[in-house]
């Protein structure tokens, strides 16, 4: 089942593939995509995939943890990322219903579903951005695998 992933706007770009070796983050992603058979995650697709950071949120403490690496498709990566997906969406970079129809597809919801569900991401993403995160990288933190 595809989960959205809210990360707040203060934490764009600080994850691991910035923050280590270009060398680190690909022998890091390619045995993410070897610990499911080359497919994704979500959909069960083979196709070319996507390292996935998947992140805890304690909204009290204002932490972040880093508690997964997962292997995704394209699509199940974009779902996912729906806020910066929407807006890429929005200047012509991707297709925004191809992203809906693929997120109904594998949760198996409506697209009435799909639309109650984003409202409720975007407006734990728009609270959520209003803070400066702590980031804990979890057993990642010092560039191991």
């Amino acid at each position: 089942m595809i989960k959205f992933c809210l990360i707040p706007k203060s934490s764009w770009k600080k994850n691991l593939r910035h923050k280590f070796s270009r060398a680190w983050w690909d022998k890091t992603r390619h045995a993410v995509y070897q610990s499911n058979n080359l497919k994704c995650l979500y959909c069960g697709k083979a196709c070319r995939l996507d390292a996935h950071e998947q992140w805890e949120f304690n909204d009290v403490l204002k932490l972040q943890t880093l508690v997964d690496i997962i292997p995704l498709c394209g699509m199940c990566h974009k779902s996912v990322h729906i806020v910066l997906t929407k807006s890429l969406c929005d200047k012509g970079a991707c297709y925004w219903d191809a992203i809906v129809s693929h997120y109904c597809k594998v949760n198996m919801v409506s697209e009435e579903q799909f639309q109650i569900e984003y409202r409720e991401a975007i407006a734990v993403y728009e609270e959520r951005s209003k803070w400066t995160w702590y980031i804990d990288y979890g057993k990642w933190k010092f560039g191991t695998n």
